[in-house]
């Protein structure tokens, strides 16, 4: 999504506060001067924003999140002027307990809070099924994409079945160009849902 989305911006929940998603006014101890430090949604305004690990933001700071994606504009106090925030947001989550427990409710499996998981458009649930042979063939998939990407790196390895990684059906830069046409050209509407 990174590569094909228009303005991506890219953050992690862990170690992040609401602050870092969002904006807040930074106090500077020897000029004693306000500066106004922007988070990722505001920097992803028009754009997407990809967060992983959104579970991982400090439970106290789940408050301004629904704020921001409902309203689409962030407001910091000693400010006049709002914020636009009006990006599409992608985030992960993983299972409390490293698995999930597809006895339980998603609440329940991930630790977010309520208001934070209603104010996404879409939930989706993908699961990790254990298979020794599937698990081997992602591992080295990604390892063998990470020693590509490596500068360093003149290595050209094979998937562990022995094909060659077919590559995407459509280039990057004509799916992207396609999209920056459909954002422009198509206004989709829905009609007596």
């Amino acid at each position: 999504v990174a590569k094909v989305a228009h303005m991506p911006v890219l953050t992690s929940g862990i170690g992040s506060r609401a602050a870092d998603l969002t904006a807040h006014v930074h106090l500077h101890p020897v000029k004693e001067d306000c500066t106004l430090e922007v988070g990722a949604l505001v920097l992803a305004n028009k754009g997407v924003c990809l967060i992983d690990d959104i579970d991982q933001v400090k439970d106290i700071d789940h408050v301004s999140i629904p704020e921001v994606m409902e309203q689409q504009t962030v407001s910091e106090i000693g400010f006049e002027d709002s914020l636009q925030a009006k990006c599409s947001i992608i985030a992960t989550a993983s299972p409390t307990g490293g698995r999930y427990d597809p006895s339980l409710p998603l609440l329940e499996n991930v630790d977010l809070t309520e208001p934070v998981l209603s104010s996404f458009d879409v939930v989706c649930v993908m699961r990790d099924v254990v298979d020794p042979v599937v698990d081997g063939n992602v591992a080295h998939l990604v390892t063998s994409s990470h020693m590509r990407s490596h500068p360093s790196s003149s290595c050209n390895l094979l998937p562990s079945n022995g094909d060659q990684i077919n590559p995407p059906s459509i280039p990057i830069e004509l799916l992207k160009k396609y999209i920056q046409y459909a954002r422009r050209m198509v206004t989709p509407k829905l009609h007596k849902v």
